[in-house]
């Protein structure tokens, strides 16, 4: 998981100029877009906030959720619990609606998980997921959420993560280190299916236009990376072009809006991105003597 560091929400256009911001600077760790593009939440100094876009007043919700991720219709969230009232001291995936009333509890078991997205139709959540026993990789696992709300593991090589649902449902991309480095990859879903590398050059942090026709990635060198997409009766990615260059993007500190015309960046604040400054009292004196 990533740790807090002091950054604030920036907005940038496609050429990387920022254009507003969100909120007041914090302990940012994660945050996320809802699907309509009027709210987001974010993880901030241990507690989640949900902030409205337009207006860009923020509210409390919890201080208990990790990782949260919007519901399609922007009702609820699914989020990871490690508190103490999970059964057995055991990791829970839960379920809280915006509008009050109590968790509802998905799984629970002994291994580590993290949701990471939600299908739109509402039935798959995708979950990065470190099994108790045996091999201790990030691996990306799919929960059925409707009948009997299996767990079913869909990428077990390498360590996986930071997975997203294609609009239409068919595809998942996501980040793996299998080949030695970090690229994002893209498997027919629920499969089988094939598989794509997208990246050309190391990459991470993949995220959809609302359209499902662009894919943007962060580069390991924190360039900001678009691919145009066509799906038919099988997957094609064209060429990798490159939009910006902005800190922490591959760290996925960012999100795009649906339109995949302005994304939000968790920039470092300016205090922590300045260098300190040394004030020298009587410098004459140090210039060499005539």
């Amino acid at each position: 998981m990533k740790s807090s560091r002091p950054s604030r929400l920036v907005w940038l256009d496609l050429k990387g100029k920022e254009t507003g911001s969100l909120g007041e600077p914090g302990l940012i760790q994660s945050f996320r877009l809802s699907p309509d593009g009027r709210r987001l939440i974010a993880e901030r100094g241990g507690e989640v906030w949900i902030y409205e876009v337009p207006v860009g007043t923020a509210r409390k919700l919890s201080s208990e959720s990790i990782a949260p991720v919007w519901s399609p219709d922007v009702t609820r969230i699914a989020f990871s619990f490690f508190g103490s009232e999970a059964k057995g001291g055991h990791a829970a995936l839960r379920i809280k609606k915006l509008d009050g009333g109590n968790d509802e509890i998905l799984v629970e078991s002994a291994d580590e998980r993290w949701v990471e997205d939600w299908s739109r139709d509402g039935r798959f959540l995708s979950v990065r997921t470190i099994v108790a026993s045996g091999l201790r990789n990030d691996q990306l696992w799919v929960l059925d959420t409707k009948g009997d709300r299996r767990m079913t593991p869909f990428v077990t090589e390498g360590n996986n993560g930071d997975s997203r649902f294609s609009p239409d449902g068919r595809w998942i991309a996501y980040g793996s280190d299998e080949s030695g480095r970090d690229e994002v990859y893209v498997r027919a879903f629920p499969g089988p299916g094939g598989k794509w590398q997208v990246s050309t050059a190391g990459g991470s942090s993949p995220r959809w236009r609302g359209d499902g026709r662009e894919l943007f990635y962060a580069s390991n060198d924190d360039r900001m990376i678009a691919v145009p997409i066509s799906s038919g009766a099988t997957f094609h990615a064209g060429a990798p072009v490159e939009l910006f260059s902005s800190p922490n993007l591959s760290d996925e500190y960012y999100d795009v809006s649906s339109d995949g015309n302005r994304f939000i960046v968790g920039a470092l604040s300016a205090a922590q991105g300045s260098p300190p400054l040394d004030l020298i009292v009587h410098w004459t004196a140090l210039l060499p003597k005539k």
